[in-house]
Protein backbone atom coordinates (compact mmCIF):
# COMPACT_ATOMS: atom_id res chain seq x y z
CA UNK A 1 0.00 0.00 0.00
CA UNK A 2 2.64 2.24 -0.35
CA UNK A 3 5.22 4.47 -3.32
CA UNK A 4 8.68 3.94 -2.54
CA UNK A 5 11.70 5.28 -4.59
CA UNK A 6 13.48 2.20 -5.37
CA UNK A 7 16.34 3.12 -8.23
CA UNK A 8 16.85 6.57 -10.30
CA UNK A 9 15.59 6.82 -13.18
CA UNK A 10 11.88 6.73 -14.62
CA UNK A 11 8.56 5.23 -12.93
CA UNK A 12 8.33 1.40 -12.14
CA UNK A 13 5.07 -0.49 -12.08
CA UNK A 14 4.00 -3.24 -10.48
CA UNK A 15 0.41 -4.91 -10.22
CA UNK A 16 -1.01 -1.82 -10.74
CA UNK A 17 0.74 0.03 -7.78
CA UNK A 18 3.14 3.12 -8.77
CA UNK A 19 6.40 2.71 -7.28
CA UNK A 20 8.92 6.10 -7.42
CA UNK A 21 12.32 5.31 -8.53
CA UNK A 22 15.55 7.33 -6.97
CA UNK A 23 18.08 6.60 -4.54
CA UNK A 24 15.99 6.98 -0.96
CA UNK A 25 12.35 5.77 -0.11
CA UNK A 26 9.15 7.87 -0.47
CA UNK A 27 6.07 7.53 1.60
CA UNK A 28 2.64 7.05 -1.02
CA UNK A 29 -0.66 7.29 0.03
CA UNK A 30 -2.90 4.16 0.59
CA UNK A 31 -4.67 3.85 -2.40
CA UNK A 32 -2.41 5.13 -4.87
CA UNK A 33 -3.37 3.08 -8.04
CA UNK A 34 -2.53 4.17 -11.59
CA UNK A 35 -2.34 2.42 -15.33
CA UNK A 36 -0.03 3.20 -17.86
CA UNK A 37 0.84 2.40 -21.29
CA UNK A 38 2.55 3.24 -24.39
CA UNK A 39 1.09 5.17 -27.34
CA UNK A 40 1.80 5.35 -31.03
CA UNK A 41 4.47 8.01 -30.71
CA UNK A 42 6.07 6.21 -27.82
CA UNK A 43 5.21 8.69 -25.38
CA UNK A 44 4.49 7.06 -21.62
CA UNK A 45 0.87 7.50 -20.61
CA UNK A 46 0.14 7.49 -17.02
CA UNK A 47 -3.91 7.67 -16.15
CA UNK A 48 -3.83 8.35 -12.43
CA UNK A 49 -6.78 6.39 -10.35
CA UNK A 50 -8.95 8.17 -7.29
CA UNK A 51 -9.20 4.56 -5.32
CA UNK A 52 -8.59 6.66 -1.90
CA UNK A 53 -11.10 9.42 -2.72
CA UNK A 54 -8.77 12.12 -4.10
CA UNK A 55 -9.00 14.14 -6.72
CA UNK A 56 -7.56 13.15 -10.30
CA UNK A 57 -5.90 16.70 -10.25
CA UNK A 58 -3.97 16.33 -7.28
CA UNK A 59 -2.72 13.19 -8.51
CA UNK A 60 -1.93 14.67 -12.00
CA UNK A 61 -0.15 17.55 -9.79
CA UNK A 62 1.81 14.93 -7.67
CA UNK A 63 2.87 13.21 -10.55
CA UNK A 64 4.29 16.42 -12.24
CA UNK A 65 6.05 17.81 -9.44
CA UNK A 66 7.59 14.02 -8.73
CA UNK A 67 9.05 14.55 -11.96
CA UNK A 68 10.70 18.04 -11.37
CA UNK A 69 12.54 16.20 -8.67
CA UNK A 70 14.58 13.66 -10.96
CA UNK A 71 17.45 15.84 -11.76
CA UNK A 72 19.39 13.10 -13.16
CA UNK A 73 21.89 13.53 -10.70
CA UNK A 74 22.17 10.62 -8.99
CA UNK A 75 23.82 7.21 -10.24
CA UNK A 76 22.26 4.86 -10.73
CA UNK A 77 21.98 1.22 -8.62
CA UNK A 78 22.03 -2.05 -9.54
CA UNK A 79 20.84 -3.01 -6.32
CA UNK A 80 17.58 -1.07 -4.86
CA UNK A 81 18.66 0.57 -1.54
CA UNK A 82 14.88 1.06 -0.60
CA UNK A 83 14.13 1.16 3.47
CA UNK A 84 11.11 2.66 5.54
CA UNK A 85 10.59 6.52 5.89
CA UNK A 86 11.41 7.96 8.93
CA UNK A 87 8.65 9.82 11.01
CA UNK A 88 10.42 13.27 10.90
CA UNK A 89 10.74 12.61 6.96
CA UNK A 90 6.74 11.36 6.44
CA UNK A 91 5.66 14.55 8.04
CA UNK A 92 7.88 16.67 6.38
CA UNK A 93 6.93 15.36 2.33
CA UNK A 94 3.46 15.33 3.91
CA UNK A 95 3.85 19.08 4.50
CA UNK A 96 5.60 19.34 1.36
CA UNK A 97 3.35 18.27 -0.70
CA UNK A 98 0.00 20.27 1.04
CA UNK A 99 2.24 23.19 0.42
CA UNK A 100 2.76 22.57 -3.22
CA UNK A 101 0.18 21.18 -4.73
CA UNK A 102 -2.80 23.20 -5.79
CA UNK A 103 -6.40 21.63 -5.56
CA UNK A 104 -7.96 22.98 -8.67
CA UNK A 105 -11.24 21.74 -7.60
CA UNK A 106 -11.25 23.48 -4.18
CA UNK A 107 -9.83 26.90 -5.64
CA UNK A 108 -13.21 27.30 -8.14
CA UNK A 109 -15.39 26.58 -5.31
CA UNK A 110 -13.69 29.62 -3.27
CA UNK A 111 -13.31 31.65 -6.46
CA UNK A 112 -17.52 31.33 -6.47
CA UNK A 113 -17.82 32.16 -3.39
CA UNK A 114 -16.05 34.98 -2.69
CA UNK A 115 -18.01 36.39 -6.61
CA UNK A 116 -21.10 35.82 -4.17
CA UNK A 117 -20.42 37.85 -1.15
CA UNK A 118 -21.93 40.86 -1.49
CA UNK A 119 -21.85 44.64 0.39
CA UNK A 120 -23.69 45.97 2.54
CA UNK A 121 -25.74 49.04 1.49
CA UNK A 122 -24.49 51.31 3.26
CA UNK A 123 -20.83 50.17 1.55
CA UNK A 124 -18.92 53.56 0.99
CA UNK A 125 -17.64 54.40 -2.47
CA UNK A 126 -14.04 53.09 -1.54
CA UNK A 127 -15.68 50.06 -0.67
CA UNK A 128 -17.52 49.33 -3.72
CA UNK A 129 -14.51 50.32 -5.74
CA UNK A 130 -12.25 47.98 -4.11
CA UNK A 131 -14.92 44.87 -4.11
CA UNK A 132 -14.93 45.71 -7.73
CA UNK A 133 -11.05 45.21 -8.72
CA UNK A 134 -11.25 42.19 -6.15
CA UNK A 135 -13.86 40.64 -7.84
CA UNK A 136 -12.00 41.25 -11.39
CA UNK A 137 -8.76 39.71 -10.24
CA UNK A 138 -10.85 36.92 -9.37
CA UNK A 139 -13.10 36.33 -12.90
CA UNK A 140 -9.50 36.69 -14.45
CA UNK A 141 -8.07 33.67 -12.43
CA UNK A 142 -11.34 31.72 -13.03
CA UNK A 143 -10.64 32.32 -16.56
CA UNK A 144 -7.55 30.98 -16.54
CA UNK A 145 -8.74 28.20 -14.58
CA UNK A 146 -11.08 27.05 -17.43
CA UNK A 147 -9.02 27.38 -19.85
CA UNK A 148 -8.36 23.85 -18.74
CA UNK A 149 -11.65 21.95 -20.56
CA UNK A 150 -11.99 19.78 -17.24
CA UNK A 151 -11.98 22.93 -15.03
CA UNK A 152 -14.56 23.99 -17.41
CA UNK A 153 -16.76 20.92 -16.55
CA UNK A 154 -16.24 21.37 -13.19
CA UNK A 155 -17.10 24.91 -13.07
CA UNK A 156 -20.58 23.85 -14.63
CA UNK A 157 -21.04 21.15 -11.65
CA UNK A 158 -20.66 22.91 -8.84
CA UNK A 159 -22.96 25.64 -10.25
CA UNK A 160 -20.61 27.88 -10.85
CA UNK A 161 -23.05 29.57 -13.56
CA UNK A 162 -25.58 30.31 -11.37
CA UNK A 163 -22.59 33.26 -10.00
CA UNK A 164 -21.59 34.65 -13.29
CA UNK A 165 -25.46 34.87 -14.24
CA UNK A 166 -25.50 36.89 -10.81
CA UNK A 167 -22.59 38.83 -12.07
CA UNK A 168 -24.18 39.65 -15.25
CA UNK A 169 -27.30 40.73 -13.43
CA UNK A 170 -25.90 43.52 -11.16
CA UNK A 171 -22.41 43.57 -11.60
CA UNK A 172 -20.42 47.00 -13.00
CA UNK A 173 -19.49 46.46 -16.71
CA UNK A 174 -16.15 45.52 -15.89
CA UNK A 175 -17.10 42.19 -14.29
CA UNK A 176 -20.15 41.49 -16.82
CA UNK A 177 -17.53 41.14 -19.72
CA UNK A 178 -15.59 39.12 -17.57
CA UNK A 179 -17.94 37.00 -16.52
CA UNK A 180 -19.21 36.45 -20.51
CA UNK A 181 -15.41 36.02 -21.36
CA UNK A 182 -15.71 33.01 -18.91
CA UNK A 183 -18.35 31.28 -20.13
CA UNK A 184 -17.57 31.86 -23.47
CA UNK A 185 -14.35 29.43 -22.52
CA UNK A 186 -16.33 26.93 -20.58
CA UNK A 187 -18.63 26.70 -23.76
CA UNK A 188 -16.09 26.60 -26.83
CA UNK A 189 -15.90 23.33 -28.60
CA UNK A 190 -17.84 21.78 -25.15
CA UNK A 191 -20.64 20.08 -25.56
CA UNK A 192 -21.74 18.94 -22.42
CA UNK A 193 -21.14 22.00 -21.19
CA UNK A 194 -23.00 24.17 -23.78
CA UNK A 195 -26.16 21.60 -22.83
CA UNK A 196 -25.89 22.44 -18.93
CA UNK A 197 -25.34 26.25 -19.79
CA UNK A 198 -27.94 26.60 -22.27
CA UNK A 199 -30.38 24.54 -19.41
CA UNK A 200 -29.93 26.52 -16.73
CA UNK A 201 -30.95 29.50 -18.58
CA UNK A 202 -27.25 31.44 -20.27
CA UNK A 203 -28.91 33.07 -23.13
CA UNK A 204 -31.06 35.18 -21.78
CA UNK A 205 -28.71 37.00 -19.63
CA UNK A 206 -25.43 37.29 -22.67
CA UNK A 207 -28.26 38.04 -25.18
CA UNK A 208 -28.97 41.12 -23.04
CA UNK A 209 -25.81 42.24 -22.96
CA UNK A 210 -25.77 43.25 -26.86
CA UNK A 211 -27.56 45.84 -25.96
CA UNK A 212 -25.06 47.24 -23.28
CA UNK A 213 -23.96 50.72 -22.91
CA UNK A 214 -20.28 49.31 -22.75
CA UNK A 215 -18.74 48.40 -25.91
CA UNK A 216 -16.89 45.84 -24.30
CA UNK A 217 -19.84 43.90 -22.77
CA UNK A 218 -21.12 44.05 -26.23
CA UNK A 219 -18.37 42.57 -27.52
CA UNK A 220 -17.78 40.17 -24.94
CA UNK A 221 -21.51 38.89 -25.13
CA UNK A 222 -21.14 38.50 -28.57
CA UNK A 223 -18.15 36.40 -28.07
CA UNK A 224 -20.28 33.74 -25.46
CA UNK A 225 -23.20 34.24 -27.47
CA UNK A 226 -20.91 32.71 -30.89
CA UNK A 227 -19.52 29.87 -28.49
CA UNK A 228 -22.61 28.42 -27.14
CA UNK A 229 -23.50 28.06 -30.74
CA UNK A 230 -21.72 26.97 -32.77
CA UNK A 231 -22.18 22.96 -32.49
CA UNK A 232 -25.15 23.26 -30.48
CA UNK A 233 -28.88 22.35 -32.34
CA UNK A 234 -30.58 23.97 -28.65
CA UNK A 235 -28.77 26.66 -29.02
CA UNK A 236 -29.36 27.18 -32.61
CA UNK A 237 -32.89 26.50 -32.13
CA UNK A 238 -33.36 29.64 -29.56
CA UNK A 239 -30.92 31.85 -32.05
CA UNK A 240 -33.61 31.52 -34.75
CA UNK A 241 -36.48 32.17 -32.54
CA UNK A 242 -35.01 35.26 -31.20
CA UNK A 243 -34.47 36.59 -34.95
CA UNK A 244 -30.45 36.06 -34.94
CA UNK A 245 -29.71 37.42 -37.70
CA UNK A 246 -31.52 40.75 -37.41
CA UNK A 247 -30.04 41.27 -33.87
CA UNK A 248 -26.25 41.00 -35.28
CA UNK A 249 -28.05 42.97 -38.26
CA UNK A 250 -28.51 45.16 -36.16
CA UNK A 251 -25.23 45.45 -33.96
CA UNK A 252 -23.30 45.42 -37.23
CA UNK A 253 -25.22 49.17 -37.86
CA UNK A 254 -24.48 50.07 -34.29
CA UNK A 255 -20.65 49.23 -34.35
CA UNK A 256 -19.55 49.84 -37.49
CA UNK A 257 -16.73 51.72 -35.98
CA UNK A 258 -15.94 49.49 -33.94
CA UNK A 259 -13.73 46.61 -36.09
CA UNK A 260 -14.05 44.12 -33.26
CA UNK A 261 -17.71 43.96 -32.94
CA UNK A 262 -18.42 44.44 -37.02
CA UNK A 263 -15.79 41.14 -37.54
CA UNK A 264 -17.16 38.90 -34.83
CA UNK A 265 -21.12 39.74 -36.25
CA UNK A 266 -19.94 39.22 -40.26
CA UNK A 267 -18.17 35.64 -38.63
CA UNK A 268 -21.65 34.51 -37.08
CA UNK A 269 -23.58 35.99 -39.90
CA UNK A 270 -21.12 33.14 -42.44
CA UNK A 271 -21.55 30.51 -39.37
CA UNK A 272 -25.41 30.56 -39.65
CA UNK A 273 -25.29 31.41 -43.81
CA UNK A 274 -23.06 28.20 -44.10
CA UNK A 275 -25.68 25.73 -42.88
CA UNK A 276 -28.94 27.52 -42.18
CA UNK A 277 -32.02 26.04 -40.80
CA UNK A 278 -35.49 27.20 -42.47
CA UNK A 279 -35.71 30.25 -39.97
CA UNK A 280 -32.59 31.26 -40.64
CA UNK A 281 -32.75 31.29 -44.69
CA UNK A 282 -36.09 33.05 -44.24
CA UNK A 283 -34.64 35.63 -41.62
CA UNK A 284 -31.44 36.24 -44.44
CA UNK A 285 -33.47 36.68 -46.86
CA UNK A 286 -35.52 39.28 -44.93
CA UNK A 287 -32.54 41.13 -43.88
CA UNK A 288 -30.83 40.66 -47.73
CA UNK A 289 -30.61 44.29 -48.57
CA UNK A 290 -28.72 45.56 -45.20
CA UNK A 291 -26.74 42.87 -45.34
CA UNK A 292 -26.00 43.31 -48.82
CA UNK A 293 -25.30 47.18 -47.61
CA UNK A 294 -23.05 46.33 -45.35
CA UNK A 295 -20.93 43.81 -47.49
CA UNK A 296 -20.64 46.46 -49.68
CA UNK A 297 -19.74 49.30 -47.28
CA UNK A 298 -17.34 47.15 -45.42
CA UNK A 299 -14.98 45.81 -48.61
CA UNK A 300 -14.98 49.34 -49.79
CA UNK A 301 -14.00 50.85 -46.46
CA UNK A 302 -12.48 48.81 -44.37
CA UNK A 303 -9.16 49.39 -43.19
CA UNK A 304 -8.88 45.99 -40.92
CA UNK A 305 -7.60 43.30 -43.17
CA UNK A 306 -9.47 40.54 -40.46
CA UNK A 307 -13.02 42.74 -41.20
CA UNK A 308 -12.61 42.87 -45.23
CA UNK A 309 -11.86 39.37 -45.47
CA UNK A 310 -14.94 37.84 -43.14
CA UNK A 311 -17.17 40.32 -45.59
CA UNK A 312 -15.51 38.51 -48.59
CA UNK A 313 -16.37 34.81 -47.15
CA UNK A 314 -19.65 36.21 -45.53
CA UNK A 315 -20.32 37.11 -49.43
CA UNK A 316 -19.38 33.62 -50.56
CA UNK A 317 -21.63 32.21 -48.50
CA UNK A 318 -24.30 33.76 -49.43
CA UNK A 319 -23.61 33.42 -53.31
CA UNK A 320 -23.03 37.42 -53.24
CA UNK A 321 -19.65 37.55 -54.70
CA UNK A 322 -20.64 39.70 -57.55
CA UNK A 323 -21.61 42.78 -55.36
CA UNK A 324 -17.40 42.84 -54.41
CA UNK A 325 -16.80 43.12 -58.25
CA UNK A 326 -17.40 47.04 -58.66
CA UNK A 327 -15.61 47.63 -55.05
CA UNK A 328 -12.34 49.02 -55.22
Amino acid sequence: NGCKRVGSFGWKFREERLFFLGDESWWGPPGFSASCCFNNNNRFIVRMGDNAGVPDSLWKALFEWSILQQDGTTASTSQSTAAPISDTDRAWLEEALASGIVDLSKQLVEIKEQLEKGLPASASEDAVARDEEHKARLLDELLDLVESIDQAKDLSTIGGLSTLLHVIAGGAPGLQWRACEVIATCAQNNPSVQESFFRDGVMPSIWGLLSSDDATCRLKALLAVSCMLRGSAEVRGWWSAQDGVGKVVDLVAHDKENNRIVRKCLQILNYVADDPTAQDREQLVAHGPEIEEILVRTVSTAEDHDVEMAAIELGKSLGLQNLFKNVS
